[in-house]
């Protein structure tokens, strides 16, 4: 539930939501408010709040927090080993082949075939990173500390952030790829920091649950207030802000179509 009252912060839920009249009822406190007032003063974390610590993570709770985060448990590490063996065996062995056989190739072939080894290497190199890989989170009383072993995945690096620089956490969601059009997405976790700077302590995780349960849990251990910040995904959030932009274009619209768009809202309830 991403609603909340404005007067008694109770969830509000389906029944008591008109979209199509921007009003909404508590039956709590029986106050009746705006839909779009109540959006933009209430801001609810149920969804980092009520995790079950997923699996492939190792919490161990003290005067500091340690969390383990075993990839192997937590990516597709045998898809890309799969996509690197195709991507960099077949025209390595294809390379090699017409190097030995053909005398006259052309050019062109060789960094054709090279561009697809380069590809199949490095995807083959992140499979191995993701089966060995284990990433330490520290947060204690002086510092929230990030490190990534055995090896390191490319573009990461391990990092040190003092405790008092450190005034929220949040996820943001990225398109990673696209399969048949439709979008995979990834999930990272970053560090707001007191000069207004941002920095990512975990990218590309596949779970927005386990994104969710590490904020909460280093936020906990920090003593921050989790506050909504610019760029953060809240699960159902982008459908509400399309609910809005609709009645908002509502009013320029002819009366036929405002009732016509009127029961398509009013079909439709926040989840």
């Amino acid at each position: 539930m991403l609603l909340n009252c404005p007067n008694c912060s109770s969830p509000v839920g389906g029944d008591e939501i008109n979209i199509a009249r921007n009003i909404a009822h508590c039956s709590n406190c029986d106050h009746v408010f705006r839909i779009s007032d109540a959006m933009g003063e209430t801001f609810n974390n149920d969804h980092k709040t009520q995790i079950v610590m997923p699996e492939g993570i190792q919490v161990v709770p003290g005067l500091q927090l340690d969390i383990q985060l075993t990839w192997r448990r937590l990516s597709r590490w045998g898809l890309h080993l799969f996509i690197g063996l195709i991507f960099g065996g077949l025209p390595g062995f294809m390379l090699f082949f017409i190097t030995a056989v053909e005398n006259d190739v052309p050019f062109f072939v060789y960094p054709f075939l090279s561009l697809f080894i380069l590809v199949g290497a490095y995807m083959f190199f992140r499979g191995i990173s993701y089966l060995l890989n284990t990433t330490y989170i520290t947060a204690s009383s002086f510092e929230v500390r990030v490190d990534h072993r055995p090896i390191n995945f490319l573009g990461w690096r391990n990092l040190s952030i003092p405790k008092s620089e450190v005034t929220q956490l949040f996820v943001e969601r990225i398109v990673e790829s696209k399969t048949n059009n439709r979008p995979n997405y990834a999930y990272n976790l970053l560090a707001a920091l007191e000069n207004g700077e941002q920095e990512y302590l975990i990218r590309g995780l596949k779970k927005a649950e386990v994104a969710f349960y590490l904020e909460h849990q280093i936020e906990q251990r920090l003593g921050l207030e989790d506050q909504p910040m610019d760029g953060e995904f809240v699960p159902g959030r982008s459908s509400q802000n399309m609910m809005l932009q609709a009645m908002a274009q509502m009013k320029n619209m002819p009366k036929f179509m405002q009732r016509i768009v009127e029961r398509q809202l009013d079909k439709q309830k926040f989840k």
